[in-house]
């Protein structure tokens, strides 16, 4: 039986398949502290959630697009009630899916992961599903 670790990284439990996605979207941060790109896609889940991708810029091809995280509404918090979503790594809640709320939720996100890194500026790609 294959026995998957968690770590503490600022207080969010990450297990160690997210390890790697991290380290990938650290160096993404670091190296791209002005802005940054966004794309979304609707998740599996219904109700409706939102699967978030970055960028060092928009158009950015999809080998180079980094998934972030699912940004969830709190009916999909609700239904899947034992997640807490505050303070998992690959999750960040949403009051609902206007441009606003996500964008709040992505800077969110990234400061509850790297509260020492400046929020980069939201670019968004027109390529997402949403906009």
């Amino acid at each position: 039986m294959e026995d998957n670790h968690t770590v503490m990284i600022y207080g969010c439990p990450v297990e160690d398949d997210d390890l790697e996605r991290l380290a990938l979207l650290t160096d993404l941060l670091q190296d791209h502290p002005d802005t940054l790109s966004v794309i979304t896609y609707p998740g599996e889940e219904a109700p409706f959630e939102l699967h978030a991708y970055i960028a060092e810029a928009p158009g950015a091809s999809p080998d180079l697009m980094r998934w972030a995280c699912v940004l969830a509404s709190p009916e999909v918090r609700e239904k899947l009630g034992s997640r807490n979503f505050g303070g998992e790594a690959s999750f960040q809640p949403v009051s609902d899916y206007s441009r606003t709320s996500i964008e709040a939720g992505i800077k969110k996100w990234i400061e509850k992961l790297w509260p020492a890194l400046t929020i980069p500026k939201i670019l968004w790609d027109e390529k997402s599903s949403l906009f």
